[in-house]
């Protein structure tokens, strides 16, 4: 029941959906998304003002989403859609077609001028909702990170990293503490930044 205006449907900038909403409110609509994405006070302030002029008030959606998970959600659309993680050179060509698919740059540049929103705006209420992931039931395996140099391991030599297999030395208990994970079902991966192996 309302009249949607989403720029990645309509094409154009934000600022293009100014006259678009106006267009709508002034041919009677009063029910109307705008499903974007809108960081500074700056960029709601025409969206609110048209509102006023109509008569109409504005309520915020607020989707409170950590950037964790917003880079999750962006690496499992481009999973879903690619079929594959893709290179910097693969983001910049699909860019011009996909624009549902924004960079890391661009994900972090919002972030950084982000302004929560404000009643103070003109807003007649903001609702905060926060972001639930769902569960994939396509992903019921379970992983555990473990980082290796100086947590699970040390070298006999007293260097940073070991250079050949006699040089490793496990720490007390390990052993033990990783089959009560691999017990519990997890698959164990390991991460080392050795850069003494060549």
């Amino acid at each position: 029941g309302y009249a949607r205006l989403n720029r990645d449907e309509l094409g154009g900038s934000l600022d293009d959906l100014i006259p678009e909403l106006d267009k709508v409110l002034a041919e009677g609509e009063t029910r109307v998304v705008l499903d974007n994405t809108y960081p500074t006070r700056v960029s709601r302030e025409p969206v609110i003002t048209v509102a006023h002029a109509h008569g109409i008030p504005v309520r915020c959606r607020y989707l409170a989403t950590s950037i964790g998970d917003a880079r999750v959600n962006v690496v499992n659309r481009i999973l879903d859609r690619y079929g594959k993680l893709l290179d910097p050179d693969d983001m910049k060509e699909l860019a011009k077609e996909d624009p549902n698919l924004p960079p890391p740059a661009a994900m972090q540049r919002w972030v950084n001028v982000f302004e929560p929103p404000a009643l103070d705006e003109g807003f007649s209420a903001v609702d905060e909702i926060p972001f639930e992931r769902r569960p994939q039931p396509d992903f019921t395996n379970k992983g555990l990170l473990l980082d290796v140099d100086g947590t699970l391991r040390v070298t006999h030599s007293g260097d940073i990293y070991p250079t050949t297999p006699e040089d490793v030395k496990l720490l007390p208990d390990r052993k033990e503490v990783l089959q009560k994970w691999i017990d519990a079902g997890y698959e164990l991966f390991f991460i080392s930044n050795q850069s003494g192996v060549h």
